[in-house]
């Protein structure tokens, strides 16, 4: 219907619970929530020869389709779910599940993402557009076919169906990203795809008149790295207002984006990157992703080539802000054992139960969120969610244009005695406005509203023509009608009264109504105890109300039934028969010490003690810490304390042993923190302490319950190693410098002492200081001449390895 007149969209609701309680009663929900143009979703094929059949309304297990893709596929129905054809992007099936007549030979990929989607012409009943995108593979060996288009019609051949147009060129440089959107002027349709080198996306317009091959280009979003990143889906929400891009490697973690889509000029704009933290786990990024049904959640699942590590996650993103989005991130599901054997998650794909299913690469069952509409794991997410009778699937799903799940216009009502209650079921995010018209002309004025919930009340019984009309952008509207038969039944109340009985709890009573409550639509209770705040009512059938204080008080009971009230009273009276239990506050003791609780109570009603560990004595005695508590019951009513006893010891503190450190260094005490104070020697009361002078120090703490002291004594000394090497030695056998070596006064961590001859033959080595060289080779002493010694070694107080080389004369 075209637009004539539009209202305002008011979206404040005036809309409130008819009902006063919470009893089932004359209270009537009409929710119609009939879906739209669904059927042409109902069969899908993927896979290695997988089938799902939705016709039953639940998904069961088809063997017959005879297609096998890694990845992308689609299907197609026709308008009351019988199913016309589906491909894998190179060949298409009939519905007999053989070769469609000239159906082999489609330029897609069966490792494409997005190998394929059909669309059907716009005002043709039987020409079904073909949409095909080659694989990132096909860059890799120079063939890339790019983005073409195919053309069936689904009536020749007895209904079996022709390709009659095949492998028509529309571009290059695609990546294998895809999808379907109507035009806001409800009947044409955008095709969307990216482009695998630069960050623009093309919008081509299918009519009545054919493909005009002349896209709108919005240069947008993330720029790709490289062509991995042409890996993954693109998807719209079913009002065509969102598109959602996964790119299927980890740039910087950013592989998710969300775009806003304009319909009515094939516009992209607004990027929102969302960022996702665990990709450090993975090889590649986001791959499936899919809207829920009210476009308030996102669902996204990413993975790893090769491995089996794959999360699947939830973001909510109503916000439109890139953190928001981001933070929202509910892990639904993570395959964190790497292991190629166990199954990776793949596409995601919202079905015409309005649920969404997951593929898992070479597994029995595909996986389901039941209730994508819910926020988190109230989703309801099941990896084993369908039996595939013993087939397997792989990565992808069959895609389908988004508008076959769009909810189809219709409004809900709930009716209580002559006032009705009004919620549109429709896309409110595209809305422009509505109008209602409740067929009420004695209503007046109030016959008609522009609300979005709005609430009525009707003149009288009687059938009433109600109709909301839609108003949406591009002059589109949509009109629901329906008939509603409003009616009071009869009835009038029986003489009734009020039963209030004394509980075993301080102040409370129970009340119960005497009437005819089977016939009751809700009741409201005011127990007169205004000091009670929101507890002073209760719409329960027998509440039990707890005094403010002693008194008296009126109690008020009013019935609800068959849209008519009475109302029962009476005068309640309450009192304690004790003050209040105190055990005193919170103490401490010191070890060895009792406390003593309790006492006697004066009650003129029976009184009995219930302490914490059931000993039911007046009085009670502590000796060890612990939470301590005392209830009193005192004629029915119960009174309770609770003290809390803990024990202190003296404290008992220590230093260590006499240090003494190298000069110029210092050494940090550290007592830890304790029920206790400290005070030093030197006048200080530091817990932590850095000693840079030598001296005798001491410290003391001290509590409630003693003290504990202790000493150290801390010093210096020279730390520096002293190493020296002679420049000759005479090893001729007359005691006098008859070995070459070093003379230090270091400790050694590491030491190693090389000598070798002119020619840099290795003639002694040794990793210990005390040994020298005494001038011989092989057991042969050698000749007057200069040999090179090296050293290598790292004292005790050295950081790091040191070399030291030098000459040596060998005089005989």
């Amino acid at each position: 219907m075209k637009l004539k007149q539009k209202h305002k969209l008011n979206r404040t609701s005036t809309l409130k619970p008819p009902l006063r309680g919470g009893l089932l009663g004359f209270f009537i929900l009409f929710s119609f929530l009939n879906l739209h143009a669904q059927k042409e979703t109902w069969h899908w094929y993927f896979g290695n020869k997988v089938g799902i059949d939705f016709s039953s309304g639940i998904p069961i297990a088809d063997t017959n389709g005879n297609l096998i893709a890694l990845e992308g596929v689609s299907s197609i129905s026709d308008t009351a779910g019988n199913l016309l054809f589906y491909t894998n992007g190179m060949d298409v099936w009939n519905k007999n599940h053989q070769i469609m007549d000239n159906g082999s030979g489609l330029m897609g990929h069966q490792s494409s993402t997005q190998s394929s989607i059909v669309v059907k012409q716009p005002d043709n009943d039987s020409t079904y557009y073909i949409f095909t995108l080659d694989a990132k593979e096909s860059y890799d060996n120079l063939t890339h076919k790019g983005f073409r288009y195919s053309i069936v019609n689904s009536k020749l051949n007895s209904g079996l169906g022709k390709v009659i147009l095949k492998n028509i060129w529309i571009a290059d440089s695609t990546s294998e990203h895809i999808t379907a959107i109507k035009h806001c002027n409800g009947k044409d349709m955008w095709l969307v795809i990216a482009n695998a080198y630069n960050n623009n996306y093309r919008s081509y317009l299918l009519s009545s008149t054919g493909l005009n091959i002349n896209p709108i280009i919005s240069s947008t979003g993330v720029f790709p790295i490289n062509l991995i990143s042409s890996r993954g889906y693109m998807k719209a929400s079913s009002n065509g207002k969102k598109i959602a891009i996964t790119h299927n490697i980890n740039i910087n973690s950013l592989n998710l984006e969300l775009f806003d889509f304009d319909n009515s000029i094939g516009v992209l704009s607004n990027p929102i990157a969302v960022m996702f933290d665990n990709l450090n786990y993975l090889e590649r990024g986001a791959y499936g992703v899919e809207f829920s049904p009210n476009q308030k959640y996102l669902y996204v699942s990413y993975w790893s080539e090769g491995m089996a590590n794959g999360y699947i996650y939830q973001y909510n993103i109503l916000s439109n802000n890139s953190a928001s989005i981001s933070q929202s991130a509910i892990q639904l599901y993570w395959n964190q054992t790497i292991n190629p054997n166990l199954p990776s998650s793949g596409a995601l794909q919202l079905a015409s139960d309005q649920k969404i299913y997951i593929a898992f690469k070479n597994y029995s069952y595909i996986g389901v969120i039941n209730h994508p509409d819910s926020a988190g794991l109230a989703c309801h997410f099941v990896k084993d969610g369908v039996f595939l009778n013993g087939r397997l699937s792989r990565f992808g799903l069959p895609t389908f244009f988004p508008g076959y799940f769009k909810l189809a216009p219709n409004f809900s009502y709930t009716l209580h005695c002559l006032q009705m209650g009004f919620t549109p079921v429709c896309d409110s995010a595209a809305l422009d406005s509505l109008r209602w018209n409740f067929g009420d002309m004695a209503s007046g004025a109030n016959n008609t509203s522009t609300l979005y919930n709005p609430v009525h009340s009707f003149s009288n019984t009687g059938n009433y023509n109600i109709n909301v009309i839609y108003y949406y952008p591009c002059n589109v509207s949509d009109t629901v009608v329906k008939i509603i038969n409003v009616q009071l039944p009869a009835y009038s109340f029986p003489p009734g009264l009020i039963k209030d009985t004394i509980t075993n709890l301080c102040k409370q009573l129970s009340f119960t109504p005497v009437c005819d409550s089977a016939a009751l639509d809700s009741l409201r209770w005011n127990f007169g105890d205004i000091a009670s705040a929101a507890s002073n009512t209760s719409n329960l059938l027998k509440p039990l109300h707890t005094y403010s204080d002693t008194g008296t008080y009126h109690v008020t009971l009013i019935l609800y039934a068959y849209c008519r009230t009475d109302t029962l009273r009476k005068t309640v009276h309450i009192a304690l028969p004790i003050s209040d239990v105190y055990l005193g506050a919170d103490t401490t003791l010191c070890a060895g010490e009792s406390l003593a609780l309790g006492g006697v109570i004066p009650c003129p009603l029976p009184i009995t003690y219930k302490w914490q560990d059931g000993i039911t004595t007046e009085m009670y005695t502590v000796n060890q810490a612990g939470s301590y508590w005392l209830q009193v019951n005192a004629g029915g009513c119960l009174f309770s304390d609770t003290i809390n006893v803990s024990y202190l010891n003296p404290p008992n503190i220590s230093l260590p042993n006499d240090t003494i450190v190298c000069e110029d260094s210092h050494i940090e005490l550290v007592i830890p923190q304790g029920n206790y104070s400290l005070l030093w020697s030197d006048g200080k009361d530091d817990f932590v302490r850095n000693l840079t002078q030598a001296g005798m120090y001491s410290v003391t703490a001290t509590n409630k319950c003693g003290s504990s002291t202790a000493t150290i004594n801390f010093g210096f000394k020279n730390c520096n190693c002293y190493l020296y090497f002679p420049n000759a030695f005479t090893p001729n056998g007359n005691d006098l410098n008859e070995c070459f070596g070093a003379v230090y006064n270091c400790e050694f961590e590491f030491y190693h002492f090389y000598i070798y001859n002119r020619w840099g033959e290795l003639l002694f080595e040794t990793n210990n200081p005390s040994v020298c060289w005494d001038g011989s080779y092989k057991g042969k002493a050698v000749t007057s001449d200069v040999y090179v010694w090296i050293l290598e070694y790292k004292s005790i107080y050295d950081k790091t390895v040191i070399a030291k080389k030098g000459m040596v004369t060998v005089v005989k």
